[in-house]
């Protein structure tokens, strides 16, 4: 307890030499006369601008310690200790290669790239103004934001020096929240919250020409006050409200039906037809990357697999491979059970030992059951046994509404499956296997002088198809499940109980092209992609990179992939160390162009983040209690 008294008392100090207004130094450069309303500067207007050559490198170091720029300022959100700085930098050249001008509203931030914008909120009168991050900093004391003059008076902060406040980054053409009715400040009190929600409208901010704009990014560049045009912000004593002139008004719409005009009507979503009438029981098409249901019939109901049982006897064999519990070369003895299966046959004798490169290539391509058996048998030691293993994977893989019971598929009263699980089953091949993915592409086979094709007839006539396995008896009718790859977009089909081997095939190119024609896929994020670098609590290192472990596709209708966006939020804060790798701190959110969530991921620490040292966590300590 006493030590934490004295920390506390030691930052105390600290902060209250930081609060003493600097003054200028008899050598600084002559500064311009404030002018007579310092509040008739208006906000800084968030507009698209190319990242500053200088003053965003990957990382940096700054008194001891690494800082790490981040990437994007979305979903950019945190509370801290806000300073500001005025004559004594006045002119002096930023980060970012511009000139600080302390009567623009511009502000220092230490990750955020250079240029970006941000509301900041003085939590402790409810002010809150727009500025433009431009330059590096603060390096001291663990504040958040360095302010400019002007910015630090029209937050009421001059006299007092440094505040608490909250930073948010703000996206061009995006709605700013604080700017409208539906949010407010996390500090505003309920004596004013209506006065507030009432007098602020939403603002989207344009991405048009700045000048549709008054000129109100307050860069460090040298402008006057005395130059800029009316302003857009009329400031009161008590809150910020927006109030646009009848000029300005006019003049932006003006520009907004002109620019109406020049660009013609917005583009809609083309419409997507019902999927294509398919001759059979049940159904599915499937995107492989996203997973999203493109076309469904009767998928959950059980069916019988026939042959596309083999798919659940390939997955097993090739784990026992993947494993090194079993290699291709091995010799499989094929014994008299193997030997006497009934329907489809490689044709291999008993008590002969083929290699178990030539067992799989007969299972897949021929669809031999005694090759299929003898697998079995080899990896499971008996066939019962194989298929206790066939169930357990097919529970790891998800498959909810499937049971074998052998490994061939021949009808058996307790061995069922459903489409919605054979194309779980495929994708999981795809996904896990790609090395032995290429057997399932085989057109043909020949083994003891027998040349047998593969029944999967879409691999001759279509060039996009590439496997996978076919199945048929006369109670399961004929069934195909079939994967294809055209520019990078793979769909999974499932066909079952058709009528004809035709049939099948008609189906399953039917919905593949039904799936390419109305649908893209886009990858939105990759496997270990940094996202955001939030701020950790008592850490060595004060930020931690945070991304998604996994890739992120997105599949939407054809054309429409523009109209993703995506966001980015923590939903553990505040964060504090230790943070152990791959824990969940947040989470990714992608939308479509009608904003309906289409894919979420979890925000992960690529790597464990330890703890600081004593002086540090101790004064993240008293940080915290401003949180």
């Amino acid at each position: 307890m006493p030590a934490a008294v004295l920390c506390a008392a030691i930052l105390a100090a600290c902060s209250t030499a930081a609060r003493r207004k600097p003054e200028a130094p008899a050598r600084a450069p002559a500064v311009p006369p404030p002018p007579a309303n310092i509040d008739s500067i208006p906000d800084a207007v968030p507009r698209p601008e190319p990242r500053s050559a200088h003053g965003n490198p990957a990382f940096y170091d700054a008194l001891g310690k690494r800082y790490f720029v981040l990437a994007a300022a979305d979903g950019y959100l945190e509370r801290g200790v806000a300073s500001w700085y005025g004559p004594t930098f006045h002119g002096v050249s930023t980060s970012s290669g511009e000139r600080y001008d302390m009567y623009g509203m511009t502000a220092a931030h230490k990750t955020l790239p250079l240029p970006s914008y941000a509301r900041v909120t003085n939590l402790r009168n409810g002010r809150s103004v727009v500025v433009r991050i431009n330059d590096r900093g603060p390096f001291v004391a663990n504040r958040l934001i360095d302010l400019s003059y002007t910015a630090a008076a029209k937050l009421d902060m001059l006299r007092e020096g440094t505040t608490l406040v909250e930073v948010r980054a703000l996206i061009p053409t995006q709605p700013d929240p604080l700017s409208s009715g539906c949010m407010r400040p996390a500090c505003a009190r309920p004596s004013f919250s209506r006065r507030w929600r009432a007098k602020r409208p939403c603002i989207v901010y344009g991405s048009g020409p700045s000048t549709a704009w008054p000129s109100s990014t307050g860069s460090r560049s040298g402008s006057r006050p005395s130059a800029l045009p009316m302003p857009a912000w009329r400031w009161t004593k008590e809150l910020p409200m927006l109030r646009l002139s009848t000029a300005v008004v006019t003049a932006l719409a003006s520009l907004s039906a002109l620019a109406t005009l020049l660009a013609g009507p917005a583009r809609a979503a083309a419409p997507i037809p019902r999927p294509p009438e398919v001759n059979a029981r049940a159904y599915l098409l499937i995107d492989h990357f996203s997973g999203r249901v493109l076309a469904q019939q009767h998928a959950d109901d059980r069916m019988e697999p026939a042959s596309l049982t083999k798919l659940m006897t390939a997955y097993v064999v090739f784990k026992a491979l993947q494993e090194g519990r079993v290699k291709l070369t091995d010799p499989v003895t094929v014994s008299e059970h193997a030997w006497r299966a009934e329907g489809s046959r490689t044709f291999v004798l008993v008590g002969t030992q083929i290699p178990l490169d030539i067992l799989l290539k007969g299972m897949i391509v021929q669809s031999g059951n005694d090759a299929t058996i003898a697998l079995a048998e080899r990896v499971g030691g008996t066939e019962p046994a194989f298929a206790q293993i066939m169930n357990e994977y097919a529970r790891r893989i998800g498959m909810k509404s499937s049971s074998f019971e052998n490994s061939d598929g021949l009808p058996s009263p307790g061995h069922y499956t459903t489409a919605r699980d054979m194309a779980l089953l495929a994708s999981a091949l795809i996904r896990e296997f790609p090395q032995y993915y290429s057997l399932f592409s085989l057109k043909e086979f020949m083994w003891n002088n027998i040349r047998q094709g593969n029944r999967n007839g879409l691999l001759g006539k279509d060039p996009s198809v590439d496997g996978l396995k076919t199945g048929h008896t006369d109670s399961a009718g004929y069934c195909l499940v079939t994967s294809a790859n055209r520019t990078g977009m793979r769909l999974v089909s499932v066909v079952m109980g058709a009528a004809s081997v035709k049939a099948r095939e008609e189906a399953s190119a039917a919905l593949l092209n039904y799936g390419y024609t109305f649908f893209e896929t886009t990858k939105v994020k990759g496997a270990r992609e940094t996202v955001l670098k939030p701020r950790v609590y008592k850490s060595a290192g004060e930020f931690a990179a945070v991304g998604i472990p996994y890739d992120i596709y997105v599949t939407v209708g054809r054309g429409q992939a523009t109209s993703i966006k995506t966001s980015a939020r923590l939903t553990k804060e505040p964060l504090v160390a230790p943070l152990p790798a791959g824990k969940p701190v947040g989470e990714v959110t992608v939308t479509d162009a009608t904003g309906e969530v289409v894919a979420r991921a979890p925000l992960v620490p690529f790597a464990p983040v330890a703890e600081g040292g004593l002086w540090t966590r101790a004064v993240d300590d008293v940080a915290l209690w401003f949180h």
